[in-house]
C-alpha cells in the first residue's frame, strides 16, 4: 500500500485507484493486474524489492487539528474478539513467530467460533508455510 500510495513519485497511485475499483466488479487476476499496473506480478515484485531496499517516496505532513489528537478520553476500551486474542497470542513480542507457533495458536480462535478473515488467512498461510497444502485449502472451506 505505501509503495502504490507514496511511493515513486505517486506512479503508481493511478494504478492502485483503478486495481481496486475493478476488483469490486471483477475476480483477482494476473491479467487484470498487469491491465492496470502495466506490469506483471514478477515485475511489481521486483519493483517492491528495490523499493523495500531502498525506499525513494515523497514525504507528506498532515497537520492535525485540535479535534484529531487522542485524549484518554476518547479511547474506547472493549474486550478483544476470540480472533484477537488468537492473532496477538500468535505473534510473540521480541521474536518473530515460527510457523509452528502460529500453528498453535491460530486455532484457538477458529475453535471459538471466530471467522474473521484475518485469523482464518493467517490459518491458511501458516499451513501453507508448513507445507500443509491440504490443510492450507481447508483453511478457506466452510467448516
Amino acid at each position: 500500500m505505501h509503495f502504490c500510495l507514496f511511493g515513486e513519485n505517486l506512479r503508481y497511485q493511478p494504478a492502485l485507484s483503478t486495481f481496486v475499483s475493478r476488483l469490486a466488479r471483477r475476480a483477482l487476476s494476473e491479467a487484470l493486474f498487469q491491465e492496470c499496473f502495466k506490469t506483471d506480478y514478477q515485475g511489481m515484485n521486483k519493483q517492491l524489492r528495490g523499493y523495500i531496499l531502498y525506499t525513494r517516496h515523497k514525504y507528506q505532513r498532515y497537520a492535525l487539528q485540535k479535534d484529531d489528537k487522542l485524549t484518554a478520553k476518547s479511547i474506547e476500551l472493549r474486550e478483544a474478539t476470540p480472533a484477537e486474542v488468537a492473532l496477538i497470542k500468535a505473534t510473540p513480542s521480541g521474536s518473530p513467530a515460527t510457523p509452528r507457533h502460529r500453528a498453535r495458536r491460530l486455532p484457538t480462535g477458529y475453535l471459538r467460533g471466530a471467522r474473521e478473515p484475518a485469523l482464518v488467512a493467517g490459518m491458511g498461510v501458516t499451513e501453507s508455510a508448513l507445507n500443509h497444502a491440504d490443510r492450507a485449502a481447508s483453511c478457506w472451506s466452510p467448516p
